[in-house]
């Protein structure tokens, strides 16, 4: 499937879906409350890990794995082939809707 988001860099705007072979859909609303400044939900979610000794979203095995997608899909275009990714990495749960409001308050930033 595919993505488009209107204002990515802002998480505000209309976000749509594209399932292969069928029409763009809307996706499901997003949580009020999250504006143009919700870039620093994964600073404030890494700043939280490391206060609670916990490993942050954005762990170093994460990244590991998001440069050997990279490569792969580098190659695959290069060679025209179909390249396998051989570095297993399962994705974060989901944060719950208030986890940005929360980090805000835990770490004293103004709504």
């Amino acid at each position: 499937a595919t993505l488009r988001c209107d204002r990515s860099s802002s998480f505000t705007g209309d976000a749509a879906i594209l399932q292969r072979f069928g029409e763009w859909q809307p996706a499901a609303d997003m949580p009020s409350g999250w504006g143009d400044d919700l870039w620093i939900i994964g600073l404030l979610e890494m700043i939280a890990a490391i206060a609670d000794n916990t490993e942050p979203r954005c762990a170093g095995r994460r990244a590991l794995h998001a440069l050997a997608v990279l490569e792969a899909i580098v190659i695959a275009i290069a060679t025209r082939s179909v390249v396998g990714v051989d570095h297993p990495c399962s994705p974060p749960p989901p944060l719950p809707c208030g986890a940005y409001a929360a980090l805000r308050q835990r770490f004293g930033i103004a709504l």
